[in-house]
């Protein structure tokens, strides 16, 4: 993935966030494909809604299930509650069907048949118990529901699902609305106690810059999400 500015824009960034930061004495470096700032005993990540817009793109269009694994939950949940909370739960049923059964058909695909078909039939007895659920309840549940029963399988498909809704056409809108989700409610998923700041600079982009400090800083700084990241 190409970064979205040099590292100079980043820096620019950061500097507008502290004034009074002397760019010579800045520690800057990409690390573990993030743009990270050492400044006061502190280390930032510094990315770009580009960073985080082509991130989120590359899990999808590579149905990287262990990457979408690493986002919070609370960002379906999120995306069901407010922007599908009319679909039916007909629709819920079929939808996540037919995910469930691309995601077995894949892993048929890329591993040995029998150990799968085991997988799959317990699988698909566990998406009965989901099915079940989402019956009882509402859809705001479905994101509980699947954790407690095999978030491993279901957490990717309930993504893909919830992709899947937006359609081919908005598909830049799902994108945009796992972002507002991700800066705007789940900050404390990259900042833990933190801080987290959004910030524009018009002469280089009408989208924004985010600037975040890390849980723990610097001793955890190698094991955050790759959200925001670059690479050469």
């Amino acid at each position: 993935m190409n970064k979205s500015f040099s590292p100079e824009g980043y820096i620019k960034a950061f500097c507008t966030l502290f004034p009074g930061a002397n760019t010579a004495n800045l520690h800057a470096q990409q690390m573990n494909d993030k743009f990270i700032v050492e400044y006061q005993g502190e280390s930032f990540v510094i990315a770009h809604y580009n960073d985080f817009y082509q991130t989120l793109k590359s899990y999808f269009d590579g149905r990287s299930d262990e990457e979408i694994l690493l986002l919070p939950v609370q960002l379906w949940e999120e995306l069901i509650n407010n922007e599908l909370e009319d679909l039916s739960n007909t629709d819920w049923v079929t939808s996540l069907y037919l995910q469930w059964k691309i995601y077995w058909e894949r892993a048929r695909a890329e591993n040995d048949d029998r150990i799968v078909d085991h997988q799959r039939e317990e699988s698909w007895k566990e998406l009965q118990i989901l099915f079940t659920a989402l019956s009882l309840g509402a859809s705001s549940s479905l994101v509980r529901a699947a954790c407690r029963i095999n978030d491993k399988v279901f957490i990717p498909i309930i993504a893909h699902a919830i992709k899947a809704h937006y359609t081919v056409d908005f598909y830049d809108d799902f994108l945009s609305d796992c972002i507002r989700c991700l800066t705007q409610i789940c900050q404390t998923y990259f900042a833990g106690g933190g801080r987290f700041v959004s910030l524009k600079l018009d002469d280089l982009d009408s989208k924004p810059f985010f600037i975040y400090t890390v849980a723990g800083n610097k001793r955890h700084v190698n094991h955050t999400l790759r959200i925001g990241t670059f690479n050469n």
